[in-house]
């Protein structure tokens, strides 16, 4: 759920959502997905959450209800295994949402400069030494706070699978080159 709670793209979240199928014999059944979520964009979308062992049978029932009445229900259904839910998903969400709550416009404004002076590509210690007066967790907080908003980004080719650490890659996004911010 934390992973959902971090996209600023969700409006709604709801657990353990009923879908009816009918079962090849005819009988119906029901069917609970973990989560369906709403999208800014109008979108809805089902979830199923299970180990990679395991979704052979939730994949046979996702498919059923998509070639019967998933359009009753949603746009579209998946099934997230350990893949999605990885340590560093459930990491980034976790410090995402910390951001959010610690917010200081101050320290955020202090980092986003630091990196700019350090030509907008820069190790994450190095960003965090640079920005003088900002105790280095308040400094991860605001990076954090600067990656949600899309003005900083983990410079890494798999970002949202990877630790941000201090020996990590942060850069300007093209918002704040265009001015965006």
């Amino acid at each position: 759920m934390l992973i959902f709670k971090s996209r600023r793209s969700v409006v709604r979240i709801r657990t353990q959502y009923l879908v009816w199928y009918q079962h090849e014999d005819g009988s119906w059944h029901r069917h609970y997905f973990d989560f369906c979520i709403d999208y800014a964009n109008g979108r809805r979308s089902l979830y199923d959450i299970r180990n990679l062992a395991h979704v052979g049978s939730v994949i046979d029932v996702q498919e059923r209800i998509r070639n019967q009445d998933l359009h009753k229900y949603a746009h579209d259904a998946f099934v997230w295994t350990e893949k999605q839910i990885s340590k560093p998903a459930v990491y980034r969400a976790t410090q995402i949402l910390r951001a959010r709550q610690m917010n200081n416009e101050s320290n955020n404004r202090l980092m986003l400069q630091s990196l700019k002076e350090l030509g907008g590509c820069a190790r994450l210690g190095h960003v965090l030494q640079h920005a003088r007066g900002v105790p280095h967790a308040h400094g991860h907080d605001a990076i954090w706070a600067l990656i949600d908003r899309g003005l900083v980004a983990h410079d890494h080719y798999a970002a949202c699978s990877s630790l941000l650490k201090l020996h990590s890659w942060v850069s300007l996004t093209e918002k704040v080159s265009d001015g965006n911010h």
